[in-house]
């Protein structure tokens, strides 16, 4: 009977020991897979083009129609900016291979020959507007004006291939957005809220809708300006540091901060994106 008792408990620890193995193996596993499901696709890249084909050294029309068939060719994925903004607000899920593209509001940039190529490719464009500049040319007699007018961004906003930004009323002209000499920061608040807001209004009066993402102009980026955008009603703001976004890292607790990366025309597109 002892023999029976002994050998019915060594077979039990036997059971327990397999089990015990089985579990650590599978909670191993498991952690496993988490730490890949949380690196796998985390990070997006938002490509900024300013004034494309408007001389100076800036992309050419041919450079980034080249851009966006190597994309394609590539297998990216292209997102607006508010969708990269949304998923890092709501923890949301975005393809692994993800790119979205922010371009300033030049007439050539979106209604011209590079929104004919966004169109063909089946891409997608996150456009910045600024307001000086878009009144000036809504008002201009001249057809050749090189901004966008607001009849224009209301007929591109129809199309499922743009998505408009807030750029600020003057915030691109030089200096208007720093904090001035003797400014206190509650005034500096005021002027730029008053600034941006103008320009959320000028939106919906002019084309009935308002942006969800705000994109620093040039020169216009500082701490000052990102503290006030942290608490602001858009999704999300483009700053310029360059880099790419993490959605599940580091970034999230920022996440109305974006950084972007400056496409310049001596860089090679596959340099860029790695």
């Amino acid at each position: 009977m002892n023999i029976h008792k002994h050998l019915k408990i060594s077979n039990l620890l036997k059971i327990f020991a397999v089990i015990a193995v089985y579990i650590c193996t599978m909670v191993l596993l498991r952690s496993d897979v988490s730490a890949q499901g949380t690196t796998s696709a985390q990070s997006v890249v938002i490509l900024r083009y300013n004034s494309i084909d408007q001389g100076d050294g800036t992309v050419s029309v041919e450079s980034f129609e080249q851009d966006v068939r190597y994309l394609t060719n590539m297998g990216y994925t292209p997102v607006f900016v508010s969708d990269i903004a949304k998923a890092l607000k709501d923890g949301g899920e975005l393809p692994k291979k993800s790119v979205a593209l922010l371009i300033d509001g030049y007439s050539a940039g979106c209604s011209g020959k590079v929104g004919e190529i966004i169109e063909q490719y089946c891409f997608k464009a996150t456009v910045c507007v600024y307001g000086k500049q878009t009144e000036y040319s809504s008002n201009s007699a001249d057809t050749g004006e090189k901004y966008l007018r607001w009849s224009e961004i209301t007929d591109l906003n129809q199309k499922d291939c743009f998505e408009f930004a807030n750029g600020g009323f003057s915030l691109l002209q030089d200096k208007s957005a720093i904090q001035r000499e003797g400014e206190d920061f509650d005034s500096y608040r005021s002027r730029m809220i008053r600034d941006i807001y103008d320009m959320q209004q000028l939106f919906i009066e002019n084309c009935g809708f308002e942006p969800v993402i705000f994109t620093f102009a040039q020169g216009c980026e500082n701490d000052s300006l990102i503290r006030i955008l942290g608490h602001s009603d858009f999704l999300g703001a483009v700053g310029t540091q360059e880099g790419s976004i993490e959605l599940y890292g580091k970034n999230r607790s920022q996440r109305r901060y974006m950084k972007c990366i400056k496409r310049n025309k001596d860089d090679e597109i596959e340099d860029i994106i790695k």
